[in-house]
């Protein structure tokens, strides 16, 4: 899945935010952090909002914050903690990172044989693919400003929690 995030303003805060980033390191993890719970805040409402059939909470569980080892960047991906099947002639499995994507993006079956003697086909039109609901993709449209607005919220918490411990309140 690729989408498309408008760099401009990430890269205009980074600018305004360069000389505290400069002297205080722990602050871009702070921001990239919050950056990513609001992500995922939204994932979590457009599964929701997608109508995802038998949607239990499973899928959403799923759903975890990555952060990059340099810390710089961050994510929200399926993680691949469960297995939800192995394939009995294989031995593949179907990780839940694999049951997300087949929702996210649809997902091709197979065409039945024909070869039944009672064989009526059931599939109408080009029924040989599920279509996908899409979470992703519609997260992605509004994530990046609410990302935005949550990183520098972030920032300004801590350039605030920072000034009070280093002077001893606001005076």
């Amino acid at each position: 899945m690729s989408c498309r995030v408008d760099l401009t303003a990430w890269n205009k805060m980074w600018d305004y935010w360069s000389d505290f980033i400069e002297e205080v390191p722990e602050a871009i993890k702070t921001a990239l952090y919050a950056a990513a719970v609001a992500a995922q805040k939204e994932v979590l409402a457009q599964i929701d909002q997608r109508g995802v059939p038998g949607n239990t909470g499973r899928i959403k569980r799923w759903q975890e914050i990555r952060m990059g080892s340099g810390g710089h960047y961050s994510a929200v991906s399926p993680t691949f903690a469960d297995v939800i099947q192995v394939a009995k002639s294989s031995g593949d499995w179907t990780t839940s990172a694999d049951l997300t994507r087949y929702l996210d993006r649809g997902y091709g079956i197979r065409q039945p044989s024909g070869r039944a003697k009672r064989y009526r086909p059931r599939i109408r039109g080009n029924g040989i693919y599920v279509k996908g609901y899409q979470f992703y993709s519609w997260a992605a449209m509004k994530a990046d400003k609410i990302a935005l607005d949550a990183a520098e919220t972030a920032l300004r918490e801590f350039d605030e929690e920072l000034d009070d411990a280093m002077y001893g309140g606001k005076g």
